[in-house]
C-alpha cells in the first residue's frame, strides 16, 4: 500500500514537472527580426523583467559574430565596428572598452550563453520594441546612416529657425546650450554629413541679432553636430518636424526690431513647434522676476529655459483615478486634484522661465498611452505626471516619485532617477509628509513609453483620512505644486552646472 501510493505521488510530480515545461515554454516571448519570426533551438526566457536569448541565433542571423572565450566565460558579439563583452554572471560589460552596467548578466541555460537581448541589441545599433499583450520581442537591424543634406536658416514672424534636414527619418538627437562662449550644440546621431561641394566641417556664415553664425561638422564617425555661435543668451526650443527628417532650432526674436536672417522663407512651417516666451532679462541671462524670490523659486537656468516639459495630470474625464471616501460618501475624486496641481505647477514653472505643454487643461479623457505619446511627438525633454495615491488599507500614507531607467535617456542631459530625487527631497521640505521615497518602476507605462526622461508624483494618500483633510486644501494645491516645482528647476539646473 505505502509503495503504491509512494508510486502515485512519483507520477503526479513527473507530470507536473511536464505540465510545467509545456507551460513555461509556451509563455516565452516569441522573437521577431527584421519582421520575421526568428526560431531559436532554445526558447528565450525572461529574468528580472529582462528578455533573454542564445547569442548566436540572433546576431549571427543579423550578419555579426559571436565567440566563446571558456577561459574567462566571455562571450563576445560583434556587428560592424561595434563589440560587446559580456562574463557569464556578470553585471560589468564592455562595449568597445568602454565599461557598462546590466540589469541582468549573461548565463548559461541548457549549456547554451544567454544574454539580455535589450542591452546587447541596443548597443549594436538594434531597434528593439517589447509588446507585453502578445509577448514579442521585435528586433531590427541597424540601419544605414541618415544623410543630413542642408542647414538652413529662416525667419517667420518672430520665430528664427534654423533647420537641419536629412534625406530620411532621424533616429534621434541631442541638444545642449553652453557658456564661455555661448553657443547651443545640436547633434545627430547616426547620421553622416552629405552637403554638395563641401568638406567634413563649414559654417553657413549668417549673422543676425539673435546667433553670429552656424557651423556643422562631421563630428565622429555616427555624429553629424551643428554649432549655433550665439549673439544673445538664449536656449532655443528644439524639435522634429512631422516626417521626422528635419530637426527644427526656434529661437524668439523681436519681430518688429528689422533683425532677418539671410536665408528668409516665411513659408515654411511643417510642424506644430512654437518656441516658449523669453521674458526680459538683465544682460547676463538671468529673468527678472520678483515673484520668484517670494516663493523662494529658483529661476530656471538660461540654458535650460528652450527645454520643453510636458505636464500630465492623471486620470480625467470618464476615469476619475482614486476615491477618497468620508462616511461611506465620496468627498475627493483623483482627478480633480490631479488638474487642480498639474495646472498650478505649470504657471509656477512657466513664471520661472520653463517652456511647458499640458496634456489637458479640463475635466477631458486622455488615453493612457496617448500621454506619452504626446510629449514624444512634442520632442519633449522631460515628462511630470501628477497623481495621488490609494490603497486597500487606511494605514498607508506620505509622498512618493517614480521613475525609469531607460536607455534613450542617454540623448538628454539628466535622467529621471535624478529628477526624482531632487523633486522627492523638496516635496518633503514643502508638504511635511512621510517620505516614501524615489523609486524604480520601469511597469509604468508613461514613464516606460516616454522616450524623455519621465517622473511620476504620488502626493498624498486619498485613503488615508489624514491625508485627505489636507487635500482638500488650497495649501496641499501650492505645497504640492511648489515642491515639485523647485525639484524640477533645481534638478534642470544641476544637469547644466
Amino acid at each position: 500500500m505505502r509503495k503504491g501510493l509512494l508510486l502515485g505521488i512519483v507520477l503526479i510530480l513527473l507530470l507536473s514537472l511536464s505540465m510545467g515545461t509545456i507551460y513555461g515554454a509556451s509563455d516565452s516571448p516569441t522573437l521577431i527580426l527584421d519582421g520575421q519570426v526568428l526560431q531559436t533551438p532554445e526558447p528565450p526566457v525572461i529574468r528580472s523583467g529582462r528578455t533573454l536569448l542564445p547569442a548566436k541565433v540572433l546576431f549571427e542571423s543579423m550578419g555579426g559574430t559571436v565567440s566563446w572565450d571558456a577561459q574567462l566565460r566571455k562571450t563576445t558579439i560583434a556587428l560592424d565596428d561595434t563589440t560587446v563583452e559580456l562574463f557569464i554572471d556578470s553585471t560589468t560589460a564592455y562595449v568597445n572598452g568602454e565599461e557598462k552596467q546590466l540589469d541582468v548578466p549573461a548565463t548559461i541555460i541548457s549549456r547554451r550563453t544567454y544574454v539580455p537581448v535589450n542591452f546587447v541589441a541596443t548597443q549594436l545599433g538594434c531597434e528593439v520594441l517589447w509588446n507585453a499583450t502578445d509577448r514579442t520581442v521585435t528586433v531590427n537591424s541597424p540601419k544605414e546612416p541618415v544623410q543630413v543634406t542642408d542647414i538652413s536658416v529662416q525667419q517667420a514672424g518672430d520665430t528664427l529657425r534654423v533647420q537641419l534636414s536629412a534625406d530620411s527619418a532621424i533616429e534621434g538627437y541631442r541638444s545642449v546650450a553652453y557658456e564661455l562662449p555661448d553657443r547651443v550644440v545640436i547633434d545627430i546621431k547616426h547620421a553622416k554629413l552629405n552637403f554638395e561641394d563641401t568638406d567634413a566641417a563649414g559654417s553657413l556664415g549668417i549673422s543676425n541679432s539673435v546667433f553670429s553664425d552656424v557651423r556643422y561638422s562631421q563630428f565622429d564617425t555616427d555624429t553629424v553636430r551643428a554649432v549655433i555661435d550665439l549673439a544673445v543668451k538664449q536656449a532655443p526650443h528644439v524639435s522634429l518636424s512631422q516626417d521626422k527628417m528635419s530637426v527644427y532650432v526656434d529661437f524668439t526674436v523681436d519681430e518688429n526690431s528689422g533683425d532677418s536672417s539671410d536665408d528668409d522663407n516665411s513659408d515654411n512651417d511643417d510642424g506644430d513647434n512654437t518656441s516658449g516666451e523669453v521674458l526680459p532679462d538683465n544682460g547676463d541671462g538671468v529673468i527678472n522676476n520678483p515673484q520668484l524670490a517670494d516663493l523662494d523659486l529658483p529661476q530656471l537656468d538660461w540654458r535650460m529655459q528652450g527645454q520643453l516639459i510636458v505636464i500630465d495630470p492623471g486620470h480625467g474625464g470618464t476615469d476619475s483615478g482614486s476615491l477618497g471616501y468620508q462616511n461611506g460618501s465620496v468627498i475627493l475624486q483623483e482627478k480633480t486634484i490631479n488638474l487642480k496641481v498639474a495646472t498650478r505647477l505649470n504657471e509656477l514653472l512657466q513664471m520661472a522661465g520653463a517652456t511647458t505643454h499640458m496634456t489637458r487643461t479640463d475635466d477631458s479623457s486622455v488615453a493612457l498611452y496617448d500621454r506619452p505619446e504626446i510629449a514624444n511627438q512634442l520632442s519633449a525633454a522631460l515628462f511630470v505626471s501628477c497623481h495621488n495615491n490609494s490603497n486597500e488599507s487606511a494605514t498607508p500614507h506620505g509622498t512618493e516619485v517614480h521613475y525609469s531607467n531607460k536607455e534613450s535617456e542617454a540623448d538628454y542631459n539628466f535622467r529621471s532617477q535624478t529628477v526624482a530625487t531632487f523633486v522627492m527631497d523638496e516635496l518633503e521640505k514643502s508638504m511635511g509628509l512621510q517620505r516614501r521615497g524615489a523609486k524604480l518602476s520601469p511597469s509604468y507605462a508613461v514613464i516606460r513609453c516616454s522616450n524623455m526622461p519621465a517622473i511620476i508624483i504620488e502626493g498624498a494618500f486619498l485613503s488615508n483620512p489624514s491625508d485627505l483633510q489636507y487635500m482638500l486644501t488650497d495649501q496641499y494645491v501650492e505645497d504640492y505644486a511648489l515642491g515639485a516645482a523647485r525639484g524640477i528647476i533645481k534638478a534642470l539646473n544641476a544637469s547644466v552646472n
